[in-house]
C-alpha cells in the first residue's frame, strides 16, 4: 500500500460515538483474510506496520488579549484589560489512545488538548 492510499484511509472522521482517525472499513478485529488495512498479525509473527507511520490531528489554538489605558491625572491611570484563551472555541483533538487493532476503540479519540473558551476581565487603578 502506498503512502497516498494510506492517507486516504486516515484522517479525522466523526462517527456516532465520537471522532476517529481511521475509517471503519480499514479496521479488522480478527486476523482472517479480509480487505481491511489494519489486521492483527498471526500468532508467532511480527506485524509490518512501522512505528510513527501516522500523524494525529493538527493542534491550533488562538488566544486574544487587549487593554485600554486611560489617564486620569498625570500620576493616576485606569487600565481595563480583557484576555481570552481559545477565542474561537474550536476543539483540538488529542491522538487516539488505544493502539491495538483488536480493540473496539482502536483509532477513537477520547480527549482534547485544549479547553473551552475562557474570558478574563481586569480593572486596575494605578496611583
Amino acid at each position: 500500500m502506498t503512502r497516498d492510499q494510506l492517507d486516504q484511509l486516515t484522517g479525522l472522521r466523526f462517527a456516532g460515538n465520537g471522532p476517529y482517525v481511521f475509517a471503519a472499513s480499514a479496521i479488522s478485529t480478527d486476523n482472517r483474510a479480509s480487505t481491511a488495512t489494519f489486521t492483527p498479525p498471526t500468532a508467532g509473527t511480527i506485524g509490518s506496520l512501522q512505528r510513527r507511520s501516522f500523524s494525529g490531528p493538527w493542534f491550533t489554538n488562538a488566544d486574544f488579549g487587549m487593554q485600554k489605558i486611560t489617564r486620569i491625572t498625570e500620576r493616576q491611570s485606569l487600565i481595563l484589560r480583557m484576555d481570552s484563551t481559545n477565542i474561537f472555541n474550536h476543539p483540538a483533538f488529542s491522538n487516539p489512545g488505544d493502539q491495538f487493532a483488536t480493540s473496539p476503540s482502536f483509532g477513537q479519540i477520547t480527549s482534547q488538548q485544549n479547553g473551552r473558551r475562557v474570558f478574563q476581565f481586569t480593572a486596575q487603578y494605578k496611583f
